[in-house]
């Protein structure tokens, strides 16, 4: 899935079901939460902090972010995870999909997109190699839709 900003919105732009495999879709708008996606929580850590307070004053933590997260300093700590790998893994919810996302920057614009993926969690041991494995690859192709240059 690719997710771009739209106004203060996070919206799913382009995505492939697996219902329709090979197939690029173009949703609808589909505004996607910014505290408890990949997308919306690579957004949130890396967008500028003036443009995280336009999030928050349209989604406040309270009403939107707290019932996963509880405290915002969870929250903080999480991003602050974020930035550091340079990827996000949101919790896994009720759908018990693993969802990752990571940051696509422009070399002129900043932070302009973010590229993920979900797939159904199967343990806690399936996990850390499954992270191993695909990380690096989200974070190439995220290069490469960045800088229009393919790898070899």
């Amino acid at each position: 899935m690719l997710a771009e900003p739209v106004g203060v919105d996070v919206v799913l732009t382009l995505r492939i079901s697996p219902e329709r495999p090979g197939v690029l879709e173009h949703p609808s708008y589909s505004a996607l939460p910014v505290y408890t996606t990949a997308c919306g929580l690579a957004f949130l850590a890396f967008w500028p902090h003036e443009r995280r307070l336009l999030s928050h004053r349209s989604y406040p933590f309270d009403q939107y972010g707290a019932h996963t997260w509880g405290a915002e300093e969870r929250l903080e700590a999480f991003l602050s995870r974020v930035r550091e790998q340079g990827h996000a893994c949101a919790p896994v919810g009720p759908n018990g999909l693993c969802c990752l996302a990571v940051p696509i920057f422009s070399p002129t614009r900043g932070l302009v997109a973010a590229l993920g993926l979900a797939v159904p969690m199967r343990d806690e041991a399936w996990l850390e190699p499954y992270m191993r494995a695909t990380v690096p690859r989200l974070k190439a192709a995220a290069r490469e839709i960045a800088t229009g240059e393919v790898a070899s």
